[in-house]
């Protein structure tokens, strides 16, 4: 979502399971910068008087009941794990029936944010609708399962400063003796071993209904939108991109001091959220307030330099375009800054298979393949390691 050049949170969603707000916007880090000059309260912010000319109320959003089942959803767990005591036994003939039955492998529409009864019936939805789905059935199979965020790696466009942030939520199952199985329906390109938090059901709700929030601004409802929003924040005050987003539906109607007042909330409970970060820097330019913008702006490129993954897009783009010496030399800052990352070997083995240096190849995609976990990125490199062990 976007006004003025600003950029807000969107849900961009990977396909299986994982439930992302993810927010679109320049990586910056840094502090806030207060400004006096504003004064508008967290109740005017909520209130939405400013607006729409009177208070939006949100007691008549119904509970969507993100977690209840119906008798089929009841008699699917039954059928498949009724009569198993031990828990990981009752996982594992839970996701094989699951896999049999097709619920592994809906139809993914990041546009279609839906309860867990919706998308087992439906066949179709995004990722936090098939998160939803597997807690639901975990839960009825008697096992102990929660949400986890996982802050993945930002993703920048080429030829761009815009990032897509994915700090997307898989599930989470706890098992016996400290065990505990990450059940996460993830592409390839965002596997890795990230930092987590375990988060609660309310927390995922305030997703949910942030999800259709967004969802109701770009279909053009702005107050539907800040009504679902609002009451996402109800749900759970203490998630930054909410208020973000909140300060996106101020700055469309150009309401600057209610924008700046939200994006500040965010940045009390993250001071490195990069949205807020970075529409704050838009606002102030827009303003003709150089000292704040400048501040901003420098936030920004002081993160971009020390963001190994700002160096490997800006890299992934000029190996696109033909331009090997910026790749490499964008690379080569990558590694300085993380030597432990995968894809970054894999470019620079292709990078040098373009430079007709299979020695360097077959080193970089060795390399790639020691580091990579996942099998199905594993197998890329081998098949890759094998062709270019089958050149020389």
């Amino acid at each position: 979502a976007s006004s003025g050049g600003q950029m807000g949170s969107v849900n961009i969603m990977r396909i299986l399971i994982i439930a992302a707000s993810a927010f679109l916007a320049v990586a910056c880090a840094g502090p806030g910068l207060k400004d006096d000059t504003v004064s508008v309260t967290e109740r005017s912010l909520l209130s939405g008087e400013a607006l729409f000319g009177k208070a939006v109320e949100t007691t008549s959003i119904p509970d969507p009941g993100m977690f209840v089942l119906d008798d089929e959803m009841r008699a699917f767990v039954a059928e498949h794990v009724d009569g198993t005591r031990a828990a990981r036994e009752r996982m594992r003939r839970l996701l094989s029936a699951m896999i049999e039955s097709g619920l592994m492998s809906l139809d993914y529409d990041d546009a279609k944010t839906k309860t867990a009864r919706q998308t087992f019936h439906d066949r179709v939805g995004n990722c936090m609708s098939f998160t939803a789905l597997f807690v639901a059935l975990a839960r009825e199979a008697k096992l102990d399962v929660t949400f986890q965020t996982v802050e993945v790696p930002p993703i920048w466009y080429a030829d761009s400063d815009l990032v897509i942030l994915n700090n997307h939520v898989n599930a989470l199952v706890k098992q016996n003796f400290g065990s505990r199985v990450v059940v996460d329906f993830n592409v390839t390109e965002l596997k890795g071993e990230y930092e987590t938090h375990e988060v609660s059901d309310e927390y995922a709700l305030a997703l949910y209904f942030n999800n259709v929030a967004m969802d109701a601004l770009r279909h053009g409802n702005l107050e539907q939108s800040f009504r679902l929003l609002k009451k996402s924040i109800e749900t759970y005050p203490d998630i930054a991109g909410n208020w973000a987003n909140l300060g996106v539906i101020y700055s469309r109607s150009e309401e600057d001091d209610y924008a700046i007042a939200a994006y500040h909330k965010a940045l009390d409970l993250d001071d490195r959220h990069r949205p807020s970060l970075t529409n704050l820097a838009s606002i102030y330019k827009s303003r003709g307030d150089s000292e704040r913008a400048e501040y901003y702006a420098r936030q920004v490129r002081r993160y971009q330099d020390q963001n190994p993954y700002y160096h490997y897009y800006n890299a992934l783009a000029a190996y696109n375009n033909g331009n090997l010496e910026v790749a490499e030399e964008r690379l080569t800052r990558a590694i300085e800054l993380k030597d432990t990352e995968h894809k970054f070997y894999q470019l620079q083995g292709l990078i040098a298979e373009r430079h007709g240096d299979r020695k360097m190849a077959l080193e970089s995609f060795e390399q790639a393949l020691d580091l990579a976990v996942y099998s199905d990125a594993r197998r890329i490199y081998d098949n890759k390691i094998s062709v270019l062990s089958g050149a020389r």
